[in-house]
């Protein structure tokens, strides 16, 4: 990661931004020799509401106005450096000048306001001298200044090692953790819970996110790289010529100001976690886990039931009705209904739904035969009996239901290789042909008829 880069002077300074243009320096090139922080530059109008502002809540919204410009732009740092914003990239000029003693991760502000701090100190100094925030930073750098120094000093250029270490809470305030849970469980039980449920999730929440803890350490090396003087060729004392390096390009001497060689620091960041703490996974898990150990059972039924434990109980009041099974009240299936709650699963709480229904399938595939292969499948007994039942009742024109013992031959009829099957359309009809309802059928009665009048013709004519 690279740092600023060091000017001896101002003007130095400026003749470095002609070369390398940032959007703040390409504003203090234009107008060289004005005032860049002209009240109507919309460039620098943001600097001047924070400094002129003596409002506390004004100068807050002014100062947010400023971090969120830096923050979202990265036109500051040198080309190829691992500051990710502007705002970073500030902030480790600032802490390698001294100005600001904050410890926090680059990126994030320290909550006792030291980077804050430093950066008025140095947008002030800035408009005293008509230079960009960048330009500013770059002579005090390369002025050697330091925080609490009295002159130039050389600069530490050993391997500097660096760790910070946090935790990772998902921890929640009273009032979150109620709203979470009132919403979490009327949605799963169509009711409100009690404010000491609520008050007692929170409590078991937090317990949860403090066994959990992640730590997360991360280190920062930092090395420095010799900055060279682009006018000060090194020189062959043989061939009188500037010499080349490995690359066939000309080497530099090192840059020194006052005395002072000049160095780049480059830093570089990894970052190991240990454990995953309460990760949204388990979180999700232990709502779920939470709901379900506080199941209203002492004052919930088929009729007061709602949410998600209502649907699940109209499917399995469907599941039994379409299989031609008794419907089980809402008692007999609470712990169907809580397995299904209990995970956070959408895949799981279908196996458990599955598992049930294979089992009411089952037993009308013992008792229908010939469904067996269908409702085996998966389907309902319904799709098949429901139309054979309608049909039936309007040949033999009465009333016939599934316990019929015409439905239950029909039902359980086997072929002539002895499998079980539905019979075919030739097969129904001599099942129903030989029902003694069928002989008092309308049909029955009018081929009656027509039979004897036929008879009558043929002996008349004879």
């Amino acid at each position: 990661m690279a740092g600023p880069v060091k000017y001896a002077t101002a003007d130095a300074a400026k003749a470095a931004a002609s070369s390398s243009k940032t959007a703040y320096q390409v504003v203090n090139q234009v107008t060289i020799g004005q005032n860049i922080y002209d009240p109507n530059n919309p460039a620098t109008q943001p600097y001047l509401a924070y400094i002129n502002t003596t409002d506390a809540t004004a100068k807050a919204k002014a100062w947010q106005d400023l971090y969120r410009g830096w923050v979202t732009s990265n036109d500051m740092a040198p080309k190829g450096s691992a500051y990710r914003n502007n705002f970073e990239y500030l902030q480790a000029i600032l802490r390698g000048l001294g100005l600001s003693k904050a410890k926090t991760q680059l990126g994030v502000l320290d909550p006792q306001g030291q980077d804050q701090g430093a950066l008025t100190k140095v947008l002030a100094g800035a408009i005293g001298m008509n230079l960009s925030v960048p330009d500013y930073l770059a002579v005090l750098s390369g002025s050697g200044f330091k925080a609490g120094t009295t002159g130039p000093k050389q600069v530490d250029t050993t391997t500097k090692y660096s760790k910070q270490i946090s935790t990772a809470l998902q921890l929640k305030n009273p009032d979150e953790a109620k709203a979470m849970f009132v919403d979490a469980y009327f949605k799963a039980y169509g009711m409100n819970p009690s404010n000491e449920l609520s008050a007692n999730f929170g409590t078991a929440w937090n317990a949860r996110a403090k066994s959990d803890v992640a730590a997360t350490t991360t280190s920062y090396v930092t090395t420095y790289n010799k900055v060279y003087d682009k006018t000060k060729p090194i020189i062959d004392p043989k061939t009188k010529k500037p010499k080349l390096g490995a690359d066939g390009q000309p080497m530099y001497q090192q840059k020194s100001v006052n005395g002072v060689l000049q160095w780049e620091p480059v830093t570089k960041q990894s970052t190991v976690t240990q454990g995953d703490g309460f990760t949204q996974a388990e979180q999700d898990k232990f709502l779920a886990e939470y709901l379900v150990s506080n199941f209203p059972d002492d004052n919930f039924d088929a009729k007061t039931v709602g949410g998600a434990a209502k649907s699940i109980y109209d499917s399995i009041v469907a599941l039994h009705k379409n299989n031609y099974s008794n419907v089980p009240d809402f008692n007999t299936v609470a712990g169907t209904i809580k397995s299904m709650l209990s995970t956070n699963d959408a895949a799981v709480s279908k196996e458990v739904l599955d598992q049930y229904a294979k089992k009411v399938r089952d037993n009308i595939a013992t008792r229908f035969m010939s469904l067996a292969d269908w409702v085996n499948a998966g389907n309902d007994a319904s799709e098949k009996i429901n139309p054979l039942v309608s049909s039936v009742s309007q040949f033999l024109e009465s009333d016939v239901t599934v316990n019929d013992d015409l439905m239950k031959r029909i039902l359980n009829f086997q072929g002539s290789d002895g499998a079980y099957r539905l019979p075919n359309d030739y097969e129904l009809n001599q099942l129903l042909l030989n029902d003694p309802r069928y002989a008092k059928t309308s049909t029955a009665k009018n081929e009656s008829i027509n039979t004897a009048q036929a008879l009558t013709s043929r002996l008349r004519i004879g």
